[in-house]
């Protein structure tokens, strides 16, 4: 009778070690999986940082090349290169405000003749 309790009744040890076994393995799966997730986060993550980082940058050369552009056209730059600026109505007799990069002139207009 006591070698039929044996066979029905499994070791309390090796109960436990096989317990302990499993809850081992299941762990080490958990931390398996939670690992993944995270490089799958961290990843979705970097790319979304850099779709930010170079839309940022396409900004950047739009503005740069936008400054450009009005740099090329600004009224002083122009001035400094000799040119001049015209405000008044003309007309023989009218006086017109001059304006060069360094002074503001005011003139009459003693004639006007047609160009070409």
């Amino acid at each position: 009778p006591s070698n039929a309790a044996e066979l029905l009744v499994p070791d309390r040890r090796e109960a436990i070690a096989s317990t302990n076994n499993l809850v081992s393995r299941l762990g080490r799966m958990l931390i398996g999986k939670i690992d993944d997730e995270k490089a799958k986060l961290m990843d979705g993550n970097r790319r979304i940082f850099d779709a930010i980082n170079l839309r940022i940058s396409d900004m950047e050369r739009m503005l740069k090349s936008k400054f450009q552009i009005l740099e090329a056209h600004n009224p002083e730059r122009v001035l400094k290169q000799g040119y001049a600026i015209l405000n008044g109505k003309l007309s023989v007799g009218n006086v017109v405000k001059i304006t060069t990069f360094e002074k503001q002139i005011k003139a009459e207009i003693k004639e006007i003749n047609e160009r070409g």
